[in-house]
């Protein structure tokens, strides 16, 4: 699985640092447990099997080694607990920090060990330290002790760094991706990822070792940074974990609400007092402890339904098992330095970054799959609807006694002249569905009036004329374009240009295009096609109408546009005809 290489590669990282981890040149050979006076040193010594204690009553603790030593000789110690002292052959060499001050976590120490008045070199000295505190934390919380000149010491922790700014680099990169993948998706489980990847790599940052020359003497900032950065990590985490399965319940809220809080209450506090932050770290660590277990159930419950629970799964449990192998050697139980819980918050990034990638890519496929769906649906759609459309319309026109034909006809010689008058390829579609029902009020005329052998009288060709009102009140209702369309073209298809038409005597371009449009190719369809009581005009007659009614009944523009097009008007002649007995081919001479 793609998780598991990822799993693997921070693996990989650690074994390479791991590599790294012997240029360490001093090597502890003694430790002293218990207060003595001042100026007096230890006669007895212990193996070094403990450097760190966590939760302790002990004060005060001795630590011997012996380097050989130059004039430009120094001992870089990466934090204590909390005051140290330097003695070199029973002289004291160096001090920093207080017992109570616990701003000495944080402060990356280069302590000199040689005389610059001294010639000799590389004389073996012994180096006794001794480390106070009246904190509950006493000795030394991180390796490596290093020996060697300013620039020699400066090589070997960029070199054990390197491991650590590659993934601060890889994690703001992905981040990055993170940010960019939410601009376009606007996914808020990827908003959570981006800022877990920025939490996390500000942590990493902060617990360089070299951070000594990268943040200066500012132990304060960079202090604040990392416990800032830990303590709201399990909020970032909580929150990609609700997103990913969807938990909704009362305690998934209060849970989250409590994370930010802490984390809240962590910054806010930090800013009267840096001591009120540290002594939060230790309750947290063993928070921390009780919340894996926590998340590795929940995500062991819904693995039963939810793969990606199951995927995300490994992620947590190696960070459950660096997090118990950081808090072993904080106690000073195991001597290590490396930054357990670092590699465990990296392989849950790098877990959930694979995990929702893959989700993100299956999501991908199904929206694709769902969007051919829908496409398909909607050209099913609209087929109904087109085909709907004709059969009304040809209902109407079949009480006129006019042929389903006319219609499909009327449509194409409509879209033809809307083409040359350049409307758009949208309004197109809508005018060969909307120019069909432009005689649809004809349902309302009763038969003994719409088929009366007869002329009709006054009064019933006035209310023969309101069909086109009927027609606009059944389409105007409608909301959708294509009836609006409609409604438009079955009320003023009967206006003229010069303005002696009906029902409102509108004239020139206060009818509209639409209606214009249809009103030619309606009576040119009715001239030129065969019909049950008559037979289609010729050709040449046909033009001469038109062109002798331009300007008065017809847009001059428009009919000129439809007799351009004579090969087309043919070809749907043939595509539509009507097939009466003594008809051959169903259109016009030519």
């Amino acid at each position: 699985m793609p998780q598991r290489l990822g799993v693997a590669f921070l693996l990989l990282f650690m074994g390479l640092e791991a590599g790294w981890a012997h240029v360490s040149s001093l090597q502890i050979e003694g430790i002293f447990l218990g207060e003595l006076p001042e100026g007096h040193f230890p006669l007895s010594w212990q193996p070094p099997t403990r450097i760190h204690w966590v939760g302790t009553s002990l004060r005060e603790v001795w630590f011997r080694a012996k380097v050989k030593v130059s004039p430009s000789t120094f001992l870089y110690i990466p934090s204590i607990d909390h005051e140290i002292t330097v003695y070199t052959n029973s002289q004291r060499m160096y001090s920093f920090g207080s017992p109570r001050d616990f701003l000495s976590s944080f402060v990356p120490l280069l302590i000199p060990l040689g005389s610059q008045e001294s010639d000799e070199k590389d004389k073996e000295q012994e180096i006794l330290w001794r480390i106070r505190s009246e904190t509950g934390f006493l000795g030394l919380p991180r390796l490596p002790l290093l020996v060697g000149n300013t620039s020699e010491i400066f090589q070997a922790l960029v070199r054990r760094d390197v491991v650590l700014w590659v993934m601060v680099a890889m994690i703001l990169f992905s981040a990055l991706a993170s940010l960019a993948v939410f601009y376009w998706y606007s996914r808020q489980f990827v908003g959570w990822l981006f800022a877990f990847a920025v939490t996390i790599a500000v942590y990493l940052a902060s617990r360089s070792l070299a951070k000594w020359w990268i943040f200066g003497l500012y132990p304060r900032f960079y202090g604040s940074l990392e416990l800032w950065s830990l303590f709201f990590l399990p909020f970032f985490v909580w929150q990609m974990v609700r997103g990913m399965l969807s938990l909704s319940k009362r305690w998934h809220s209060v849970l989250a609400y409590g994370l930010f809080g802490f984390g809240l209450v962590a910054v806010l506090g930090s800013l009267v007092s840096f001591h009120f932050l540290v002594t939060l770290l230790y309750p947290f660590e063993l928070f921390l402890l009780g919340f894996l277990p926590l998340l590795l159930g929940i995500l062991a419950y819904h693995g039963r339904k939810n793969p990606w629970a199951r995927e995300v799964f490994a992620g947590f449990f190696i960070l459950g098992i660096t997090a118990v192998l950081d808090i072993l050697r904080e106690q000073g139980l195991i001597l290590s330095e490396h930054i357990f819980t670092a590699y465990g918050w990296v392989a849950v990034f790098v877990n959930f970054l694979v995990v929702e990638t893959r989700r993100m890519r299956s999501m991908a496929k199904e929206n694709q799959k769902m969007v051919k769906e829908i496409q398909s649906l909607n050209i099913e759609i609209l087929s109904t609807q087109k085909e709907v459309i004709l059969r009304l319309s040809e209902i109407a026109e079949a009480r006129s006694r006019e042929t389903g034909n006319h219609v499909r006809r009327v449509s194409e010689y409509a879209a033809l002249i809307g083409r040359k008058c350049g409307l758009s390829l949208e309004e197109i579609d809508l005018l060969r569905l909307a120019v069909p029902m432009h005689d649809l009020g004809k349902l309302a005329v009763p038969d003994d009036i719409l088929h009366k052998p007869s002329k009709l009288t006054e009064e019933e060709f006035a209310f023969m004329k309101k069909h086109t009102i009927f027609g606009y009140e059944m389409l105007c209702k409608s909301s959708r374009p294509i009836f609006k369309m409609a409604s438009i073209i079955a009320l003023e298809h009967h206006e003229r240009i010069d303005g002696q038409g009906y029902p409102y005597g509108k004239k020139g371009e206060e009818i509209h295009l639409y209606a214009r449009i249809t009103t030619v190719a309606d009576v040119f369809d009715s001239l030129s096609s065969n019909r049950c009581y008559k037979k289609a005009w010729p050709w040449d007659e046909v033009v001469a109408y038109l062109r002798k009614n331009s300007g008065t009944q017809f847009e001059h523009r428009l009919v000129e546009y439809l007799l351009s097009e004579e090969e087309e008007v043919h070809r749907i002649q043939h595509t539509y005809f009507d097939d009466f007995q003594g008809d051959t081919n169903g259109t016009v001479s030519s």
